[in-house]
């Protein structure tokens, strides 16, 4: 994977999170929270994160080792290995505990805990850092040999700060759960694309000056590893020419799933044009652009992506916000090149999924139905007509009224950001208009 670091991270309140816990450790104090867990799709910049943190605590002189889980094949006792040689390279300390790769997690774990053990008090028991980055990768060998061997009693038995990236956190998906011990003591935190005055700030560091903030970011939605792909790509005195916009956005959504099998990227981008999704509704989507694929099969891959956000009840799933317009803004072209293979994609897929909604009685699809008429073109006074009407037939009912008419309200809390702002402040002032009736 080529990965791309930004020259100017604006992740100051995440690097803080990690030095107000180095700081309680330097100063002898207990620390609940030491493992911290950055996590985010792809190109929201989490390993460039991972280094400046791990720079600027290098610069204290304190033991720190990094793995990265991408690419690196690991085993418990190649991954004992690099983080003891790391740890010893970084506090230039000497020692005879070695760890040989043909031992089994046990005996590595016990030969890095000894090493440990000499490293600590060298150090004057100074907090030993540990970096894992890239977790989605880590197999499940590994993973259970770091929950059941490794960190729960690295951070027992030494003052140590663990600071981990990835796709996404540990116990998002079933198969990966991390452990009560480990749970407990871990803070998650989410990284969101930048903002335009942190893009430009990233932009202005890049050196390029002719990549003006907006246009930039209709393309890229401020991902930082999106922003500097595309910073350079835009004409000094010209708009881009429809070539290039092309080449452009393909370029784009190849770096979002360069790490992703050529039969699920196509799949990947369907679903970038949905709202939400479930088995159903991929049966009716999947028919309507005559994709034949093994939809139980689909779901648990899909589910198994980092790119696949799945609800607390796992019945409805998304593609990560961050990423989704990008992905579909991708299809949305391919769609309109009638040379494509995807010739006619969007359209069907979006009226495929409002017609499936507009079958359902379901007040709690109003806001989704609205997402897709926004997508098809369908002007600000018929979407508003539409919610109207969906709140009348509230009026008609005996029960529940205030109850689905919330569900409605959270709907367009939900979707407001992705529609024109000032349809979704339109569409708030009616829905509150309603729910003012049923209190």
């Amino acid at each position: 994977m080529n990965q791309i670091d930004s020259p100017n991270l604006n992740r100051e309140q995440h690097i803080q999170e990690a030095f107000t816990r180095l700081d309680s450790m330097l100063a002898d104090n207990w620390v609940r929270d030491c493992v911290l867990f950055f996590h985010g799709p792809p190109l929201i910049g989490k390993t460039t994160l991972l280094k400046e943190i791990q720079r600027r605590m290098s610069a204290r002189g304190l033991p720190s080792a990094r793995m990265d889980f991408f690419g690196a094949a690991p085993t418990p006792a190649r991954v004992a290995k690099q983080i003891r040689n790391q740890w010893a390279h970084s506090a230039d300390f000497v020692s005879g505990n070695g760890i040989d790769e043909t031992m089994n997690g046990p005996e590595a774990a016990d030969h890095l805990f000894e090493f440990a053990r000499h490293l600590y008090q060298v150090s004057l028991r100074r907090p030993l850092i540990l970096f894992l980055d890239s977790m989605e990768d880590c197999p499940v060998e590994c993973l259970d040999w770091l929950q059941m061997k490794f960190l729960p009693r690295l951070i027992e038995e030494f003052s140590a700060l663990v600071i981990i990236a990835g796709r996404q956190h540990p116990g998002q998906n079933s198969s990966d759960l991390w452990i009560h011990d480990l749970e407990r003591r871990t803070a998650r935190f989410i990284l969101e694309p930048f903002t335009p005055e942190e893009t430009a700030r990233q932009i202005e560091r890049l050196g390029v000056a002719n990549a003006p903030i907006e246009t930039l970011m209709a393309y890229t939605h401020g991902v930082p590893g999106l922003n500097t792909l595309a910073a350079d790509k835009f004409p000094k005195d010209r708009p881009l020419e429809k070539e290039e916009e092309k080449e452009l956005r393909q370029r784009l959504a190849d770096a979002i799933l360069e790490r992703t099998s050529e039969d699920l990227r196509v799949d990947l981008l369907i679903v970038s044009c949905l709202w939400q999704f479930d088995r159903e509704l991929l049966e009716v989507v999947y028919k309507a652009i005559k994709r034949e694929r093994d939809l139980d099969a689909l779901l648990k891959e899909l589910s198994a992506t980092p790119l696949i956000q799945t609800s607390p009840g796992g019945y409805a799933r998304t593609i990560s916000p961050s990423i989704r317009p990008v992905l579909e803004a991708a299809l949305q072209q391919a769609s309109e090149d009638p040379s494509s293979p995807y010739a006619g994609w969007y359209t069907l897929i979006l009226n495929a999924a409002t017609q499936w909604l507009a079958e359902k009685i379901d007040y709690s699809n109003i806001a989704s139905r609205i997402f897709y008429q926004v997508r098809l073109g369908v002007d600000e006074s018929n979407v508003s007509a539409d919610l109207k009407a969906a709140f009348e037939g509230l009026e008609k009912r005996n029960t529940r009224q205030s109850e689905l008419a919330y569900r409605i309200e959270r709907g367009l809390q939900d979707i407001k950001t992705v529609l024109p702002a000032h349809m979704a402040a339109t569409l708030l002032q009616v829905s509150h208009e309603y729910l003012a009736k049923f209190k």
